[in-house]
């Protein structure tokens, strides 16, 4: 998650600037770790945004 947290620093999807099944199946994950309460200890300031980006996209339910 440090290396994805890094790379979406600087990109708006994994893919750069288009959204890709990718970027779905990680937001699939990290909301099943959500609702798990696992705890990731790294800082998530870009997994954030990225997944309210995500989450703001037509098609995904959250």
């Amino acid at each position: 998650m440090i290396y994805l947290g890094e790379f979406l620093a600087d990109n708006t999807f994994m893919t750069r600037d288009t959204f890709p099944a990718a970027d779905i199946i990680v937001f699939a994950g990290l909301t099943f770790v959500e609702f798990a309460k696992v705890e990731m200890r790294q800082n998530r300031t870009h997994l954030d945004v990225w997944s309210a980006n995500v989450a703001a996209c037509p098609g995904v339910a959250t």
